[in-house]
């Protein structure tokens, strides 16, 4: 007759199972952590109020050329660490209050002429080149600055091919001048 035996595992075995389930564990969830950190870091969103400007390698644009910066119009992208960073340019409307004194109408008259001009960033990637050339790191108040200025001198350039009824019956013909 055999008598049976229970074999009743030490402290020692017991700690080695611990540890040999618990680092497996603890290393599966350490790494799930730095995985979305990762990926949280390098994906990057773009509002559709905003450009994603891209830069840090060559890109393509649609005609074959090769430019320094990707544009990103809505979506999201994945950047590169290290060589690709990321600039966000807003597109939302800006109103320019315009104000010119003493512009002369044709015939010699002086006018002073107030409007509000709504200035945008267009999104169309033909265009958008310009605006990341001139306005990449800049505010929105020296965008607008930079508008109401240009604005101002082609409002004076134009008043004096129009007489003061010119300007005052037909101001969309008026602002499609100044354009």
């Amino acid at each position: 007759m055999q008598a049976n035996t229970i074999s009743v595992p030490t402290q020692k075995q017991q700690l080695g199972g611990v540890i040999g389930v618990g680092i497996p564990i603890a290393l599966g969830i350490f790494g799930a952590i730095v995985l979305v950190w990762f990926i949280k870091s390098c994906l990057c969103m773009c509002k559709p109020n905003e450009v994603l400007v891209i830069s840090g390698r060559k890109w393509k644009t649609k005609d074959g050329q090769e430019i320094g910066y990707g544009v990103l119009a809505g979506g999201r992208a994945i950047r590169i660490p290290i060589i690709e960073t990321i600039k966000r340019v807003d597109i939302t409307i800006m109103p320019v209050l315009v104000e010119v004194r003493n512009a002369y109408s044709k015939g010699g008259t002086p006018l002073n002429i107030q409007a509000l001009a709504n200035v945008k960033v267009s999104s169309n990637s033909h265009i958008i080149g310009n605006a990341i050339e001139r306005f990449l790191d800049s505010a929105r108040k020296e965008i607008c600055r930079v508008a109401r200025e240009t604005l101002e001198v082609n409002l004076r350039g134009v008043v004096p091919t129009l007489t003061p009824e010119q300007v005052n019956e037909d101001p969309l013909q008026f602002a499609e001048r100044i354009t």
